[in-house]
């Protein structure tokens, strides 16, 4: 794996791979110490806050460096975040190439 791993950066500025949750099998933590980082996705209402403190001391303590934490299947509706608000931007560039926000 390690050397697939090398030859595909040698192609490739970015590469995703999708492993096995955590505590299924050991293949995520193995993978975590040959990645430049690990992004750790929870289930929204599934995950206990300390399933994921859990997962993030084991990737920590093999050397893994955690990039973040992605949190999907969430209603927002259900979870009481009927407070938020999405908002868009514009750009545009102007002929000298600089970029404004609207």
């Amino acid at each position: 794996m390690k050397r697939l791993l090398r030859q595909l950066a040698e192609r490739y500025d970015h590469i995703v791979i999708d492993s096995p949750p955590l505590g299924s099998v050991t293949d995520a933590m193995i993978l975590s110490t040959m990645v430049d980082g690990a992004i750790l996705v929870v289930h929204g209402g599934r995950n206990s806050r300390h399933a994921v403190q859990r997962a993030c001391h084991e990737l920590s303590a093999v050397g893994a460096r955690v990039f973040g934490i992605v949190l999907n299947n969430v209603d927002p509706r259900r979870e009481g975040y009927d407070d938020y608000y999405y908002y868009s931007y514009q750009y545009s560039y102007s002929a000298d190439g600089k970029r404004s926000k609207s």
